[in-house]
């Protein structure tokens, strides 16, 4: 099943089934992953869902199961945090290592990706070993509390609210953002536009033309702060190792012309971000949380599409007679159609015809002809003006605020 809430579905069993299915891909993806880097990376993301469910759920689930199955699922993915900490430093040298314009920093980024390759196998084999099958049993464990879980039937609105929170939460997470410079409160607004995206992902089939865009907008955002606390990150790190990243003075000169060069490429991926951050959050919380909801009901209300509605919605309108005539001749009923009755079965219902209607029939033909030509006449008379009006048809250009003031 998707990670989407279904239109014919309720919100209660709805919630269940979306985090059963969630932890249970954390589970297989940890347990069963061929290479452990790209199994934390699809469990951390699998229960990052799942928290997210929580936070949209939490007028739905109450305060106690909230509190105590985010900070599980908190602490889940915080043991597995080093080891895709030092993928996602590696994936950005080796982004960095693709421009042109950094190429004379190779020696440098070979440095490092040693380092960071040394350290990361030793983190994975610790987590291998010691805290894997720890972390089995905790999933393990929060999968049996979710299957015996009863939760209380609840309407869309509370989900509406849910969702509503975290989308404040995001409006003043930017402005936080804006008011300081350090890339710790960017981080913050990230997580809470990733939690916007997925709480989107879940509500998407409500109205898919309308909540699609607002997700690929959310995933934009994410991406960029994503890529910006990488180089974060590696910032960090090179600081870290700077006695032996700096032994020689040209290693010296490198070291601090990149992180000069980074900062830059920091500056710019913040301000695309804040540029789409400000329209994804453009509305009013409690307006876009009602929508939603309006969304919710009508689009509930319209399930299921009549099959003759959705089928002219697929192949067009100018479609439809051929459309009638197939399903004419598809159609199997218990009852044959009545035959079609030929225009000589009515002619003992009308009237015989006399010299005067004979006289009517002569002067509606003749009127019919004379308005023929009067309606050719006018087209080409309007045709005529049109050519004449069209040069000074052209509207004004519209003065400047200067020339208006």
């Amino acid at each position: 099943m998707p990670y989407k809430l279904l239109l014919s579905e309720e919100i209660s069993p709805a919630i269940k089934r979306i985090a059963i299915e969630q932890l249970t891909k954390a589970r297989k993806e940890l347990s069963a992953a061929d290479n452990i880097h790209a199994g934390v990376h699809k469990t951390r993301t699998a229960l990052k869902r799942t928290r997210a469910l929580l936070r949209l759920a939490r007028p739905v689930i109450g305060e106690e199961i909230f509190k105590s199955e985010n900070r599980t699922y908190r602490d889940l993915a915080r043991s597995l945090a080093r080891p895709r900490d030092a993928g996602a430093m590696l994936e950005t040298i080796v982004k960095f290592e693709a421009r042109e314009d950094l190429q004379h920093y190779a020696p440098l980024f070979l440095q490092l990706k040693s380092m960071i390759e040394l350290e990361k196998n030793e983190i994975e084999s610790e987590l291998e070993v010691v805290s894997l099958a720890a972390l089995l049993e905790t999933l393990d464990g929060s999968l049996k509390k979710w299957h015996s879980m009863t939760l209380e039937p609840a309407s869309f609105e509370r989900l509406a609210h849910g969702f509503g929170l975290t989308y404040e939460r995001g409006r003043r997470d930017l402005e936080i953002a804006l008011g300081h410079s350090d890339s710790y409160y960017l981080h913050e607004w990230r997580k809470t536009v990733q939690q916007t995206w997925r709480h989107l992902q879940i509500l998407t089939l409500i109205w898919p033309e309308d909540v699609m865009p607002r997700i690929t907008l959310a995933r934009e955002i994410s991406k960029l702060l994503g890529a910006e606390h990488d180089i974060t990150e590696l910032l960090n790190y090179m600081k870290l190792h700077k006695k032996h990243l700096c032994k020689k003075a040209r290693q010296r000169r490198q070291y601090k012309s990149f992180r000069q060069t980074a900062k830059a490429i920091q500056r710019d991926l913040c301000l695309h971000a804040i540029e789409r951050g400000r329209r994804l959050y453009a509305f009013d919380s409690i307006a876009i949380s009602k929508a939603m909801t309006v969304y919710w009901k009508s689009s509930r209300a319209m399930q299921p599409m009549p099959s003759m509605v959705l089928e002219i919605a697929q192949i067009g309108v100018e479609k439809i007679p051929a459309l009638m005539k197939m399903r004419g001749q598809r159609a199997q009923s218990g009852k044959s159609s009545p035959p079609r009755r030929n225009k000589d079965d009515f002619d003992h219902t009308l009237p015989a015809k006399t010299a005067a209607s004979d006289h009517c029939d002569a002067v509606h033909k003749k009127s019919s002809k004379k308005g023929d030509q009067n309606r050719d006449e006018l087209l080409r008379s309007l045709r005529s003006l049109n050519e004449t009006m069209l040069p000074s048809s052209r509207q004004p250009d519209r003065p400047d605020d200067d020339e208006k003031s």
